[in-house]
């Protein structure tokens, strides 16, 4: 599931997200994948705000 969520939101959830996370890769300087065992959940910076992609079903 994709979704676009401005800069503000995307700190907030990404803050939750990488609490719960047991893996943070930095793909480049635009992405981030978060990994907690179960699910993966990409952040890419789009500019004016992000694209945040859940794979595995269950959302931050």
């Amino acid at each position: 599931m994709k979704k676009y969520i401005s800069i503000d939101e995307a700190k907030v959830l990404f803050n939750k997200c990488l609490a719960k996370a047991r893996h943070h890769i930095e793909v480049d300087d635009n992405t981030d994948k978060l990994f907690d065992g179960k699910n993966i959940v990409t952040f890419t910076f789009l500019g004016d705000c992000y694209q945040v992609e859940y794979i595995g079903g269950v959302q931050a």
